[in-house]
């Protein structure tokens, strides 16, 4: 295991020439972080660490496992086969607790200790004296610890599996090597035979977590392994959806039909808006891009005519759909670019996590003077890409407040 820091590990991907995988990777002994475009690293060792793990949680949330077998074949997919949360339980689990070995009882005559009083009874030959029964040695219970258990052996190759992986996340202990080889048969069955008669919690998520590092675990070398995926921009579009958009968005998708002279009807694939914010009655279309404009400052690296045109088009239907319409009036309907970017990087005058870039608009869609189509500026916003990880998985009520009120305050109608 290498000996660099944890900064000489990670990098921060450019999205150019095919540098597009984030996620965790190791090549040739040596493992390398890479954070999507727009992560701001942190400067200490325990910073970093802080980081990586951002990375992992937000990996494991976002990423379909539904496609794990078939992504880790190919590129443009996601790679995901490996339990990485299951590796960091065993390492933290080692740390609180160290190897799991169980206990057996043990009976032995002593003048001191726990007295089994059923054993010595049964056992020891009493004295009697003056009608009173007295007993010159017990029988003690103690208990011993099962060193060369064969579920105490299997947890040493897991732990060990686990530091290969990434005990680096954490220091640069590195844990004996297991004295038995992989045979998952036989491990699997020991261990689901453990989670059938353990009723303590801390034991079942330990065994539930060897099953997944065993389950994962090959006895051929493997001296690569990815863990993340080349498509970053649908995590992107995820956390997006997590923190600003609603769960119900389908009646804010627009449709379309084929009504074909032979009589029948062929219904198309809906357009499908990445996310819908609502806000005091308003209605936010966001498009989420995980484009190069935060980082290069480069107008070619900006959403174009299709995505702008189709943008226009979802706030069009929301607009003029009768379903919208509430006590006679049609829906105040807004919409945004919502783009990575790094606000401590100094590209744009601002260390806030939103800032907005501009408005895009269209030649056809232009009608500046009527305040019910606002939805004909669609309003470019960066938000910094930390930022927005470490909100993920939850709703936030104070962030799509201040959303809003930036995407109106920048809206020219």
């Amino acid at each position: 295991m290498s000996d660099n820091s944890l900064l000489d590990r990670c990098r921060i991907n450019t999205n150019i020439d095919g540098d597009t995988f984030v996620g965790i990777e190791k090549k040739e002994e040596k493992y390398i972080v890479n954070f999507p475009l727009g992560f701001c690293l942190g400067n200490s060792e325990k910073t970093i660490r802080n980081d990586i793990m951002l990375l992992i949680n937000i990996l494991e949330q976002n990423l379909n496992k539904k496609e794990a077998v078939i992504t880790n074949r190919e590129k443009g997919k996601d790679i995901i086969d490996i339990p990485v949360q299951a590796y960091l339980y065993i390492i933290r689990d080692f740390f609180r607790r160290g190897y799991y070995k169980e206990t057996q009882s043990l009976y032995e005559v002593d003048k001191r200790g726990k007295i089994n009083w059923a054993y010595t009874i049964k056992k020891q030959k009493p004295v009697i004296q003056d009608k009173e029964v007295f007993y010159l040695n017990y029988i003690i219970k103690k208990n011993s610890l099962k060193n060369d258990e064969l579920i105490t052996l299997i947890h040493k190759f897991c732990v060990y599996e686990s530091f290969d992986k990434f005990g680096w996340i954490f220091t640069g202990y590195n844990p004996e090597k297991p004295s038995i080889k992989l045979n998952k048969k036989i491990m699997l069955a020991v261990i689901n035979s453990k989670l059938r008669d353990t009723y303590k919690d801390e034991n079942k998520q330990l065994f539930k977590n060897m099953v997944a590092v065993l389950n994962s675990s090959s006895s051929e070398s493997k001296s690569e392994f990815k863990y993340g995926t080349y498509r970053f921009e649908y995590v992107w579009e995820k956390m997006i959806d997590h923190v600003f958009g609603i769960a119900e968005k389908e009646i804010y998708f627009p449709k379309t039909t084929w009504n074909l002279f032979c009589n029948k009807k062929a219904d198309n694939n809906s357009l499908e808006p990445d996310s819908i914010m609502l806000y005091k009655d308003k209605i936010y279309v966001l498009d989420a891009k995980y484009y190069k404009y935060g980082w290069s400052k480069n107008p070619r690296h900006l959403p174009g005519s299709a995505s702008i045109n189709k943008q226009i088009t979802y706030g069009e239907y929301i607009v003029k759909s009768q379903k919208f319409i509430n006590n006679g009036k049609h829906p105040e309907v807004y919409n945004a670019f919502i783009m990575p970017f790094d606000c401590s990087s100094n590209v744009f005058p601002t260390v806030e996590s939103m800032y907005c870039i501009g408005i895009a608009t269209s030649d056809w869609k232009n009608d500046n003077k009527n305040d019910n189509k606002k939805y004909q500026n669609v309003i470019g916003i960066l938000i910094d890409v930390k930022y927005l990880m470490k909100l993920d998985g939850r709703k936030n009520k104070k962030e799509i407040s201040r959303l809003a009120k930036i995407i109106e305050r920048n809206c020219p109608i």
